[in-house]
């Protein structure tokens, strides 16, 4: 397996593994009911949340919005990394993971901090 492999696979794992943590915790659907939902077998369903199958990617997308998951950042998805990307490009994205892995009241304090800084900047 290559290496770039490997990692995508490590990363399947990762996704499905919180997804299944997410929807068992937080959703009251049954697997048979979001089966049926998915209109998949209950065996599919179980393979997919476990990675031991890879869904389409509208099935995933389905299985996402059918469990009420948050998909706004799917739809920014940007290129991280690469040749072509600018050094302070790599910096404000590394930023912006780091942003949004703060919990939503050090969002909140972060942001009023950066009001603060751009209204004494216009003085």
């Amino acid at each position: 397996m290559s290496e770039s492999n490997s990692a995508v696979e490590t990363l399947y794992r990762k996704i499905m593994k919180n997804c299944r943590d997410q929807r068992r915790s937080k959703t009251t659907l049954t697997n048979r009911q979001l089966a049926k939902l998915l209109e998949v077998t209950e065996n599919y369903l179980s393979a997919f949340e476990n990675s031991r199958k890879t869904p389409s990617i509208k099935l995933f997308l389905n299985y996402l919005v059918i469990n009420g998951f948050d998909t706004q950042l799917l739809e920014e998805l940007q290129v991280t990394h690469g040749k072509h990307l600018k050094q302070e490009s790599k910096a404000k994205i590394s930023l912006v993971k780091k942003i949004n892995e703060l919990p939503e009241e050090e969002i909140g304090f972060l942001s009023d901090i950066v009001k603060a800084l751009a209204n004494f900047r216009g003085r």
